[in-house]
């Protein structure tokens, strides 16, 4: 998962310096993790938009301690170390053609 998101963060990175962020071979590679209706990086931005606001309302759903078990049982999928916080985290937030707030 943390490859997937390194390699997520560095065809955002691409794109940004409006380099060809090779969007089918990161397709190629991940995409059986987000199934056949994902044909660009835009639809991609998006479909993850929509999974991160359902994780939210999960967790939001949730009484203090679930989330906090939650927690814990998910930094304990990492063997103690915790998820990582440089290069392999969520993907950083891209302005959008219509986003108004930068």
């Amino acid at each position: 998962m943390r490859r997937m998101m390194r390699d997520l963060n560095e065809m955002l990175e691409a794109r940004q310096r409006g380099e060809d962020p090779n969007f089918e071979q990161f397709m190629h590679k991940w995409g059986h993790f987000f199934g056949p209706d994902i044909k660009s990086l835009d639809d991609l931005l998006e479909h993850m938009r929509r999974q991160m606001a359902a994780m939210q309302q999960v967790m939001q759903s949730m009484t203090a301690e679930q989330r906090k078990r939650t927690r814990r049982d998910d930094a304990g999928g990492h063997a103690g170390r915790g998820p990582a916080t440089t290069g392999d985290g969520p993907p950083r937030r891209q302005p959008r053609p219509d986003d108004v707030s930068g």
